[in-house]
This record gives C-alpha cells, sequence and structure tokens, in this order.
C-alpha cells in the first residue's frame, strides 16, 4: 500500500452485544497483527466474518509480498545496469590502454629493427660477417 492511501477500515458489529464488539481493523493493523492477537481479536465474531477477516490478512500480506519482490527486483535490476555500464567503462579504459601498449611494442620494435639493422650492418663491415642477437635478447634502453 502507497504511503499516501489511507487504510480501509474493517468493521463488523456483532448484533447481539448492542454495539459492544465493534472492532476497527485498519489493513495496516491488521497485516502487522500476530497471529495471537487477531485471533483474540476475533473472539465472538461469527465463523463467516473471521474467514472473511483472515481471508483479507492473507491478501493484504500476499500484496505486500508482491510489492516487496518487485521492489527488490526492480533494485537488483538498477544495481546491475550500474555495474554493467562501469564493466563497460572498464573495458573501454582497458582497450584503449592495449591500444596504447600495442603502439609502444611497435615503436619499441621499429627502434629495435632500426638498431639491429644498423648494428649488422656495422659488424658486417667491421668483421666481415652478420650477428644475429635476436629479439628480445638485448633491451634497448632511450
Amino acid at each position: 500500500m502507497a504511503e499516501d492511501e489511507k487504510p480501509a477500515i474493517v468493521k463488523r458489529v456483532k448484533k447481539e452485544d448492542n454495539d459492544e464488539k465493534e472492532d476497527n481493523l485498519s489493513d495496516d493493523r491488521l497485516v502487522t497483527l500476530p497471529v495471537k492477537d487477531l485471533n483474540t481479536v476475533l473472539r465472538g465474531f461469527s465463523d463467516d466474518e473471521v474467514y472473511r477477516i483472515k481471508q483479507r490478512r492473507r491478501t493484504l500480506k500476499n500484496r505486500g509480498y508482491a510489492q516487496n519482490s518487485r521492489t527488490k527486483r526492480v533494485r537488483q535490476k538498477e544495481d546491475l545496469e550500474v555495474e554493467r555500464q562501469q564493466l563497460r567503462e572498464d573495458l573501454d579504459h582497458l582497450a584503449r590502454e592495449n591500444d596504447s601498449l600495442k603502439r609502444e611494442r611497435d615503436e619499441a620494435r621499429k627502434k629495435y629493427d632500426s638498431l639491429q639493422k644498423l648494428l649488422t650492418h656495422r659488424t658486417k663491415n667491421y668483421c666481415g660477417s652478420t650477428v644475429d642477437w635476436g629479439w628480445p635478447r638485448f633491451i634497448i634502453n632511450n
């Protein structure tokens, strides 16, 4: 039940008690009242009235459970959407970082290849044979 709605009132009068047994049970009270206390309140009511009031209580409780379930499902959906968005942002960040690292790797490889070519050329001219240092045995520092 929404907060702005007024609770319905269940009023029953036992005719032979001359209005002494009039009992006001709001929906809220009907739902929150423990069973023992409810049974005490319902003493003196006819079996049909007791059945109808207890049926009303079950309906109201089920309505509350259903609302709680809907609220929980909506909250979980919102939480999952927030988590999904965060994961997408993380994935985008990692993709950008991966691209950056690939560029750095490619630049380092180009630098290595040019140095390797230069070294091969110099050693060939100096020694008369080539020396293969092999990637990535030696590290290039700036």
